[in-house]
């Protein structure tokens, strides 16, 4: 076979060989931190999966390392913290400077904003000039002073050479408001519908023991770090509802943070202690996705989830706030059911309508399918390899 023939069927069975085919590139990667969260764990996935074909530079501002355990840190050219110490931090933004000079990278792909302004300030003091993406994970700015910094951010994407969107309803959202790059994209988060699988009925009950939950509790659970967004208080109301009309469901609440005491006490408020279990920070979710009938995302501000598509590869139906990508990902009565951010009783209705075992066992079947068709990782991963090959082919001259 000549050599011409092996890259072709190289390239036809692995989407990112045609990034192998060449000489190796180098891709910057520059995120914020490694905090529990899914924009980062997306971000990890990446790039674990293109060290294998590129040289890999990864770089964080923030010093959090929660989820630096799991970067394959001996396939990356080099690991480097930054070390910024307020917004904008002029010696981290030098160290940022050194390491484009140094390395010369073809493309600096960004994760959310904050990293996409040091990228473009670093880049005009640089003597190498990398083509610069960013991959957006928000939708929902709460706050003021998250108004005005993404007023700030807004010029930076307008020069960026692409922005890439994790559901179409962001990209609408946001394009309505003038956020866009000379070119955009939206690629759906992807997960490993071959790691995430549905647990036979004997592990499954091993799984619900090991969580203190019995084989004929009604489990509703949520994968998801404790923090105001996620709104996990609005579950115990609604579980509260459902109980007063005869449902009586447990909680198994995946993940731990900063509301947890607030949680806590609103169980204790409700009632609701012996019907909750916090699980704490897991290196591994799938176990404590077993354990439960249903999962839940109920959060106020979310735009495409990755524990939602974790919980759906493995069989598990979703109740979740009507935003973001929300309705991207299920058709309801289908793959789940969706309810209006922050609307209890409605929620409370959704708890109902899973009540039946065989029912939400037959949305959790179609729940895996429409993951396997629409959200692996296969897909998501070569649509990143055509963007990066796309990318690093345009990159600026030194």
């Amino acid at each position: 076979m000549n050599a011409t023939r092996a890259a072709e069927i190289a390239t036809t069975a692995d989407p990112a060989a045609s990034i192998i085919a060449s000489q190796p590139p180098t891709l910057l990667v520059l995120m914020t931190s490694f905090v529990h969260g899914g924009a980062e764990r997306h971000a990890i996935t990446l790039v674990n999966h293109f060290s294998r074909s590129m040289r890999i530079v990864l770089a964080t501002l923030k010093p959090d390392m929660s989820l630096l355990p799991h970067v394959h840190r001996e396939r990356l050219h080099e690991l480097a913290f930054l070390d910024a110490r307020k917004g904008l931090d002029a010696q981290a933004l030098g160290r940022l400077v050194g390491l484009i000079d140094r390395h010369q990278p073809s493309l600096v792909l960004c994760v959310n904003a904050y990293p996409l302004m040091y990228a473009h300030l670093a880049r005009r003091r640089a003597k190498a000039k990398p083509a610069i993406a960013d991959i957006l994970h928000t939708t929902l700015v709460r706050t003021w002073k998250e108004r005005l910094q993404m007023l700030v951010y807004r010029p930076f994407y307008w020069v960026s050479d692409r922005l890439v969107f994790v559901c179409d309803n962001q990209r609408r959202h946001w394009q309505r408001r003038g956020l866009f790059a000379r070119r955009n994209s939206v690629i759906y988060n992807g997960v490993d519908a071959q790691a995430f699988v549905p647990f036979g009925t004997a592990e499954a009950l091993q799984a619900r023991a090991a969580f203190g939950l019995g084989a004929d509790d009604h489990v509703v659970g949520i994968s998801a770090v404790l923090r105001p967004e996620k709104a996990h208080e609005l579950l115990l109301q609604a579980v509260a509802q459902a109980r007063a009309a005869g449902m009586d469901w447990k909680m198994l609440f995946i993940g731990d943070g900063v509301t947890r005491p607030l949680v806590e006490a609103e169980a204790k408020r409700l009632g609701l202690n012996d019907r909750m279990v916090i699980t704490g920070l897991l290196s591994d979710v799938r176990q404590a996705i077993a354990a439960c009938d249903v999962m839940a995302l109920v959060s106020v501000s979310e735009t495409f989830s990755i524990a939602s598509i974790e919980a759906m590869a493995m069989g598990k139906p979703m109740i979740m706030s009507n935003i973001g990508g929300a309705g991207e990902q299920i058709d309801p009565g289908r793959q789940g059911y969706l309810f209006p951010s922050r609307d209890v009783a409605a929620l409370a209705d959704c708890l109902r309508r899973c009540w039946d075992r065989e029912h939400a066992a037959r949305m959790g079947e179609n729940a895996r399918r429409r993951v396997q068709v629409e959200f692996s990782m296969q897909a998501m991963l070569g649509a990143y390899a055509a963007l990066l090959q796309g990318l690093t082919a345009q990159s600026r001259p030194t």
